[in-house]
């Protein structure tokens, strides 16, 4: 079982209640800091639902409802490189 979410230099990632999703942008609120955090979501991001397969465009909306935990990982703070359930 694979279970890296990022390379062990990289920064950590958010873990918390996502607020909302869309094609392009990603609303958690990290469940560390309490802060609500924003992120691009771009072709590049990597939104896996359960499934693990990536989900694109119309899709990414629908992989997860308000309210569950996910992870989201950037490199730069601004944008998603991925977004996954924590399960």
């Amino acid at each position: 079982m694979d279970i890296r979410v990022t390379e062990a230099s990289g920064p950590v990632p958010s873990i918390g209640s996502l607020l909302s999703l869309t094609e392009d942008k990603a609303v958690l609120r990290n469940d560390r800091t309490g802060a609500t955090e924003h992120y691009a979501v771009t072709a590049a991001t990597f939104v896996r639902s359960t499934d693990g397969k990536k989900r694109v465009g119309a899709e990414i909306p629908t992989t997860f409802k308000p309210g569950e935990h996910v992870i989201v990982n950037s490199l730069d703070g601004h944008t998603a490189t991925l977004i996954r359930s924590i399960h």
